[in-house]
């Protein structure tokens, strides 16, 4: 069976024994996306690896990769960023963590991923240097648009008529991924359980948590953060089709 060699960036997402010696990883790479890999004694190997296989490490690997074959193997790997801080406490990790399961779970079936590696690994910095709950949240909403599900924040979702700001004090369909004017809403064309009351400015929080430049985070008030996060934790949930179970049940971003 043919197989090839790659060298290529790579983040760990996931990590776990595999037998005595060896790691099960799942890496995310930007030239073959979702790349899960066994790494031969990868668990006390410190010529091969260094030390670099922690999750949510950045790292320089050497993969074979066979066609046919949904799990590679790491031959050899050299440490580009540890993003040491999140490891400091148990927010950082449980951010990062969700952050890791999202874009595991969104990256299933792309061969390309450069975008949404590079979101991730901006993402895994803010939350090295202190960003947690709002990254996590700003970091989802961005991925979400990147797999083709952004929502939908510039007309109704049904009739397509442009947004105002007395549509965006509205209602928000989870199910569609949008917003809805006052006469959709008006005419319940939207389900009861995928509609959601929001208040007037969450349109204008949304757009800045997908247009937030790189590295700078999103910022809002407290009060305000809290629904926009509540928020994108429905759309997640829905557009993967269950919560993330890193977030627990049910799933919250904190404020």
């Amino acid at each position: 069976m043919p197989s090839q060699s790659i060298t290529t960036e790579a983040i760990v997402l996931k990590s776990r024994p595999r037998g005595a010696q060896d790691l099960l990883l799942i890496m995310l790479t930007p030239k073959l996306g979702r790349l899960p890999c066994i790494a031969k004694s990868g668990r006390n190997s410190f010529k091969r690896f260094g030390g670099c296989l922690n999750l949510f490490s950045e790292i320089e690997g050497l993969f074979t990769v066979r066609d046919g074959m949904e799990v590679g193997r790491l031959e050899s790997a050299m440490l580009l960023e540890p993003f040491e801080g999140i490891r400091r406490g148990m927010p950082s990790l449980s951010a990062a963590s969700a952050g890791a399961e999202l874009c595991d779970r969104l990256s299933y079936g792309i061969e390309g991923a450069e975008d949404l590696y590079h979101e991730t690994k901006v993402f895994f910095s803010n939350v090295s240097k202190g960003g947690t709950d709002r990254s996590l949240a700003s970091f989802s909403i961005r991925a979400l648009a990147i797999a083709g599900f952004r929502p939908e924040l510039y007309k109704c979702v049904f009739c397509g008529k442009p947004s105002t700001e007395t549509m965006t004090q509205r209602a928000f369909d989870i199910h569609r991924g949008g917003l809805m004017c006052p006469e959709c809403y008006g005419a319940g064309r939207s389900t009861e359980n995928a509609t959601r009351r929001i208040s007037g400015w969450v349109k204008k929080e949304l757009v800045s948590m997908l247009e937030a430049g790189e590295g700078s985070g999103w910022e809002c008030p407290p009060a305000r953060a809290a629904e926009c996060c509540a928020l994108v934790s429905m759309l997640v949930a829905e557009r993967l089709g269950s919560p993330l179970r890193t977030l627990g049940s049910p799933p919250i971003f904190y404020p």
